[in-house]
């Protein structure tokens, strides 16, 4: 939003579309790889919780979208939600660099 901040309505609509396709990319190659809880493969182990915590944030993402078109722009709610999806996609990404 800093950068297009004229265009902040179409934006969110890229972000949304590229999370969704993000996340359905990596739920659709884990699942056809099988998802493995063996801590014996800690490789295996640990991209099997990565598509347990991609769930929420993509939830928490919706949730966004949907508390904007719904609620006024800077409610404690909506402002709550957003802080919550930048954190958790922010953990998430730090943590898929380790």
């Amino acid at each position: 939003m800093r950068w297009f901040s004229q265009k902040w309505n179409k934006t969110i609509i890229i972000h949304a579309i590229t999370g969704y396709v993000i996340a359905i990319l990596t739920l659709v190659y884990v699942f056809k790889l099988g998802l493995e809880f063996d801590p014996a493969k800690p490789h295996h182990f640990i991209g099997s919780l990565y598509v347990i915590v991609i769930i929420p944030v993509v939830l928490s993402g919706m949730s966004s979208m949907i508390s904007r078109k719904g609620l006024a722009w800077n409610t404690k709610v909506t402002n709550f939600i957003r802080k919550t999806h930048k954190y958790m996609a922010t953990i998430l990404v730090l943590a898929s660099f380790m």
